[in-house]
Formats: structure tokens, sequence, C-alpha cells
């Protein structure tokens, strides 16, 4: 019996070793997984870290101060900002250096401490940084909302893609919700749109420049209910164009929802601010514009007819900007109108129980909404800084005339002054542009050998930085 008994025990204590080592094990893999993500690497970094980073690894880079050595981390920064920007950059501009670097800035600022020229959109500087290894996407935008079923095909291929969460957008891609689905994407100037259920999207063209505030893009919406946050470009010739198979609508800043029957009739509803809108004719033409201000709604049919503008109840106007404007309520109208009754109880604030049932249960943004702004760990900046990209900028700085400065100013790298012609004329023109202390010899803006004293000095090396040949207009052209 005894026997017995110890055999008992030792199948317990068997039995319960696993157990207790797998609970040890799962909790060694949760501090492990704890201190990874709070290690330095993984950690966020900021844009002053990030420059401070290149001037250790990179201590012959011609766009950093000369003295960057003997600096202060928030010194590096001002005058690198400073620097950047009397060469076409504001990306470091007015922001505060301590605040984490997102993807985009990371962007824009290893792209600027590149040598390239500026006058580039985003996009141009996404695909050079990818040509370079430095970034793997040349995307236009994110993912940032992904609920049930969405195809994303892009240009060129057949196969389609299952849309993730922060998957990336890209120009003419294709993208398709099945039904009970829906998705959101962003774009690289915050613009988005969110996509219903059964809904077929193009995008067709997405061009921006954060320098100059300027934003050009096209989407096409085939089918479906789409709905638009579109931010504001302050520049001119900043566009916002979504493209119908019966209609067009340019918008400047604005929200709104454009939807698409299988018929081909397209309804407007305007959230916010105002759109512009026109009936695509039957000749390819467009026709008479119909500017929609907030809660105001149109319909345009196949041959170019186009509804009176109708005033929406409150009721409706809110579940459009909540995405739960049921497709089936937009297909009850004709020629842009709702039915007498349905519209009578609308503006009551009620709608029959089967429509609002429908209402609640597309209500809101997708489920598993991600961040629209992403932050740069240090891990992947430390990658950048210490890798031989940085290396060639002083080949690149070369190769576009930096030795010029803007306008028609004469390169100067030492010697006497000369007139800068109402640019920066070179070097040492642009240290008196940003208050340095030029010596004996070295031209002012537009007068030779003059110099303004008193302020600090940025202490640029003589390669100059100023003033490379323009670039194509930003947003001109095709990426």
């Amino acid at each position: 019996m005894k026997a017995l008994k110890g055999v008992t025990n030792m199948r317990k204590v068997t039995r319960s070793r696993p157990i207790r080592l797998g609970g040890v094990c799962l909790m060694l893999i949760l501090i492990a997984v704890v201190l990874i993500s709070a290690s330095p690497d993984n950690a966020q970094v900021s844009k002053a870290e990030f420059i401070a980073m290149v001037s250790q690894n990179q201590p012959d880079h011609p766009l950093l101060p000369k003295n960057h050595a003997e600096l202060s981390q928030e010194e590096l920064y001002d005058k690198t900002s400073r620097i950047l920007k009397i060469r076409g950059f504001k990306v470091l501009s007015d922001r505060d250096g301590n605040e984490a670097m997102t993807d985009q800035e990371f962007v824009r600022v290893t792209y600027a401490l590149s040598g390239q020229p500026p006058g580039k959109h985003l996009f141009e500087q996404k695909q050079f940084l990818k040509q370079e290894g430095i970034v793997k996407s040349a995307d236009i935008g994110i993912t940032t909302g992904v609920e049930g079923k969405i195809l994303q095909t892009h240009q060129g291929e057949k196969n389609s893609n299952d849309v993730k969460l922060a998957s990336p957008v890209f120009m003419n891609d294709h993208i398709k919700t099945k039904p009970e689905s829906k998705a959101t994407f962003t774009f690289d100037d915050k613009s988005s749109l969110t996509l219903g259920e059964n809904a077929s999207v193009n995008i067709k063209k997405h061009i921006y420049d954060p320098e100059k505030d300027l934003r050009k893009t096209v989407v096409n919406v085939a089918l479906g209910t789409v709905r638009f946050v579109v931010t504001k470009g302050k520049a001119k010739g900043s566009a916002f164009e979504v493209v119908t198979p019966t209609a067009v609508a340019g918008v400047r800043g604005t929200e709104f929802v454009v939807t698409v029957h299988p018929n081909g009739k397209t309804s407007f509803i305007n959230i916010e601010g105002s759109i512009d809108t026109a009936p695509l004719l039957p000749n390819g033409k467009r026709g008479p514009q119909k500017i929609l201000t907030k809660g105001k709604m149109l319909g345009i049919t196949k041959n170019g007819v186009v509804s009176d503008i109708q005033t929406l109840p409150p009721l409706l106007v809110d579940l459009a900007a909540a995405d739960a404007l049921p497709p089936g309520l937009l297909a009850m109208a004709k020629n842009g109108t709702f039915p007498p009754g349905l519209l009578k109880k609308a503006e009551a604030g009620e709608l029959p129980k089967g429509l609002m049932k429908q209402a609640d249960k597309q209500r809101g943004l997708p489920a598993n909404r991600g961040r629209t702004t992403i932050t740069m760990t240090k891990v992947k900046a430390q990658g950048t800084a210490r890798g031989p990209f940085f290396a060639k900028a002083k080949d690149r700085v070369a190769k576009a005339g930096g030795t010029r400065g803007r306008g028609a100013g004469p390169s100067i790298t030492g010697g006497k002054g000369s007139k800068g012609l109402k640019g920066l004329g070179g070097v040492n023109n642009l240290r008196a542009k940003v208050g340095g202390n030029t010596g004996k010899g070295l031209g002012g803006i537009g007068r030779p050998g003059v110099g303004q004293t008193g302020k600090p000095d940025l202490g640029l090396p003589k390669i100059a930085r100023s003033g490379p040949p323009a670039g194509p207009p930003a947003g001109g052209g095709k990426p």
C-alpha cells in the first residue's frame, strides 16, 4: 500500500510539474516582452535626438553646422533647422525638437539631409528613399481602420491582397469592401475616406507637399457609400476631386458622403463646409455646377439630370456623419429626394425601427481603428544615421549645384565677397542671412565684404548648402 501510495504521489508531482513549468515559462516570456518593449532601441526618438544621431555618426555631413560637436543638442537642432529652412526645407521650422518624430517627419528630414534638391513632394521623397533602401514603401497613406473583408489590388497586379490595419496605400490602388465590412484609409495630408460595405474605389492620384501645403488628389468611386474627411490645402492649385460614373465633386476642405447606386445614380450629402458638384454628361463633358453647403443633398443620374438641392433633417445628417446612413435609405430616394412620409419621420427625429436597426449595426468607424501617426523608434533611426546613406550627401550637394546661392549669385567659397544679385549668393551670404559673424571679405546679402555681427554664427562648412537648381514644381507632373 505504501508503494502504491508513493506511485500515486509521484504521478501528482509529474502532472503538476509541467503545469508549474509552463506557468514559469509564460511568466518569463511576458517579462521578456516587457523588457524588450521598454528597451531604448524600441523607444521613440525625438526630432532633436535624430539630428544628434546624424551628427555623431556623420561628422563631415555638409548640411550640419561646422562646429556641431561643440553644440548642445538643443543648439544643434536649432541651427540645423535654420540651415535646412534657408536651403528650402521647412520640415523642422517652428517645431519642438523634443517631440517624438513621426514616420512622415522621418522621411522629410532624412530627404532634406540627403543633399537632394528641394521642391519635391512627399511621394517623390519616399520614392527616392525607397530606392536608397531607407524606407520600404513609397506609399501615400495608411490603413487606419479595418472591419470584415477588404481587398486591395495594386496597379499592374491581377491578384488582390487582404487589407490589414496599418497596411500601406499606394497610387492607383483599387480597394473593395465585402458585405458587412468597412475600412478607413488616411492619406499623408491627414485626409481620410471610410468605405462602407460593398464599396469600390480607385485612388487615381494623391500628391502632397507639406512644405507648401499643396495637395492634389483624385479618388474614383465606382460603387457604394464613402465618407470623406478632407483637410484644407492652402496653397494655390490645391485640389481634391471625387469622380463617380455620373458626377464629380470638387472639395477644398470639408466632410461629406457620396453614394453610387448600382444603377449609376450618385447621391451627395454634405456634412461640413461646402462642395462643388457637377454632372458628367454623356458626351464626357461636365455640366453646370451646384454648390452643396452643410446639411444639403442632391442626386445626379446617368443622363446628367440633377435633382433640386434638398435640406436634410439633422437626424439624417448625423447618421451620415457617423457612417450609419443605410444604403437602403438612399436607394429609396428618387432623383435625390426622400419619400415625403419618410422625410417627415426623419424631421421628427424618428425613422422606422428596421432602418434604425440597420443604422445602429453599421454606425461608427471600423472597430479596430489604429493611430494615424506612427512614431519612429531609436533602433530604426540609429540604423539610418550609422549607415552609408548620409555619407553621400556631400557628393549630392555638389552635384545639385550646392556651391551656388539662390538666384544668380556666383559661387563663393572664400576670398573676396561678391554680390548676391538679390539671392543668397553662396555660403558667405547664407551666413549673413542667418546672422552669422562673417569676417573680412565675406559678402552680406547683395553687398560685398560686409558681414553682420552680434548674432550667433551657424558655423556652416565651406561647401555651400543653399540654392540648388529648382526642381519641377511640387505636385506637378507624373510622379
